[in-house]
């Protein structure tokens, strides 16, 4: 709710907020990442650092799980083998809704975008599920 409140009528803003947390919860069930930590996270990627910490301290967040999220807003998001659980969910997670919106702009051939989107997950989880985009 918090964040729809920020992002007011930035419909395309709440609809990516909203596909990145789909796929976050997904793959955070799969893989058994921190479904709290992980959901926040997709909810506040794109609202900034200050606007994600003043929203989980309005919602009543502990400052443990404030830190935790903030710290994974602030990843790299290009991701690396020695990245922790949650940041490799969360690159999937974004990268899938990048998948998923380049399709809807620009089908290109199955095979091709199969096997250059595979190789940039981490999680078997990602990679099914761009398997299913894909098709």
């Amino acid at each position: 709710v918090e964040m729809k409140r920020f992002f007011q009528t930035d419909f395309k803003r709440i609809r990516q907020a909203t596909t990145t947390a789909k796929f976050v919860e997904h793959i955070g069930k799969t893989e058994g990442g921190n479904l709290a930590v992980l959901l926040c996270a997709a909810y506040l990627h794109d609202t900034g650092l200050t606007e994600a910490e003043a929203i989980l301290n309005k919602i009543g967040a502990s400052q443990p799980m404030v830190r935790e999220i903030c710290t994974l807003l602030l990843h790299d998001h290009r991701g690396n083998e020695d990245d922790t659980l949650q940041a490799k969910i969360l690159h999937d997670a974004l990268l899938l809704r990048q998948i998923q919106e380049e399709l809807k702009e620009n089908p290109p051939s199955a095979p091709k975008a199969q096997q250059a989107s595979a190789k940039k997950f981490f999680t078997n989880s990602a990679k099914e599920i761009a398997a299913t985009l894909i098709d």
